[in-house]
């Protein structure tokens, strides 16, 4: 929306404000769809009010949401659950190829639960680039049980675009615990490329999983758990802090032959405990 009147663009509040669906706007640019006309606050804000729609998965539904002093969605408090957001473009032009990046965040949840953000199709899929300071934040002991699922975030919709979040990609911190970033089934990783700090930071909170996403091209680690860089495996993984500082496996050798590629290595942690290991190919090692 084209307002320039201290506030948010769009701000949805209360426990009575439910099942709200907004789509199909521009909030924080002009109808060209290329120049700022940002809102003061958020572009769209959204406190103790659940079960909303912002965006949806069909062409047309999703809204551009840029250019804006804070973030272009801001989702807080435990009543602030069950909400929406997909197909968006928050941080770029209307064209979702270049930048016009919203002040803070992309998408802000701060001590809100149970949101989701994007989803296993390429209309629910958010762009979530250009922004100022992360592309998605999670923050606050509340906010739990949030899923971050097939969104592109530090490049465009070709996924080949340079626009990258000034920060992270995506940043969990203050406690926040139990949210999913990505997934095993198909079309629930995300994209995370070309941000100006990690892929995924965790600086702390447990239990946050992080799985089968396509992290590169970032200027730090791919994924950075305590804010410190490459955490030391400790004997035993009897450490804690952000996500349990888990240890990371060591690789001996991979070997490629017939078709098979063999993976050999070791995971000294927790013992008597199952892991799940992913193993990912890059063209470039970590910093």
């Amino acid at each position: 929306m084209e307002d320039t009147v201290p506030g948010s663009g769009v701000r949805i509040e209360g426990s009575a404000a439910a099942g709200n669906q907004i789509q199909g706007n521009y909030i924080g640019l002009q109808t060209n769809g290329v120049d700022g006309l940002g809102n003061a606050y958020s572009g769209l804000y959204i406190e103790g009010a659940p079960n909303n729609t912002i965006g949806g998965d069909t062409a047309s539904a999703g809204n551009v949401i840029s250019g804006n002093t804070l973030s272009g969605v801001s989702i807080y408090s435990s009543g602030a659950t069950g909400n929406l957001v997909l197909g968006n473009y928050v941080g770029t032009q209307a064209n979702g190829t270049e930048a016009l990046g919203n002040s803070w965040s992309g998408v802000y949840i701060s001590d809100a639960p149970n949101n989701t953000i994007g989803g296993t199709t390429a209309g629910a899929r958010n762009i979530l680039s250009g922004n100022s300071v992360y592309g998605v934040s999670i923050k606050g002991s509340s906010a739990t049980g949030n899923l971050v699922q097939g969104n592109h975030i530090g490049t465009g919709i070709a996924g080949t675009e340079t626009l990258g979040n000034h920060y992270d990609g995506i940043n969990v911190r203050t406690s926040a615990s139990g949210n999913q970033i990505g997934g095993s089934s198909p079309g629930e990783g995300n994209l995370i490329a070309h941000n100006g700090r990690d892929g995924v930071r965790v600086a702390d909170g447990i239990d946050n999983l992080i799985s089968r996403n396509s992290i590169s091209s970032n200027s730090g680690l791919g994924i950075n758990l305590g804010s410190d860089g490459v955490t030391p495996n400790d004997p035993g993984d009897g450490d804690s802090g952000a996500n349990n500082l888990q240890n990371f496996p060591l690789l001996t050798s991979v070997t490629a032959a017939g078709g098979t590629t063999t993976i050999q290595g070791t995971l000294n942690s927790t013992a008597d405990t199952a892991f799940t290991l992913e193993f990912f190919y890059s063209p470039a090692a970590d910093p």
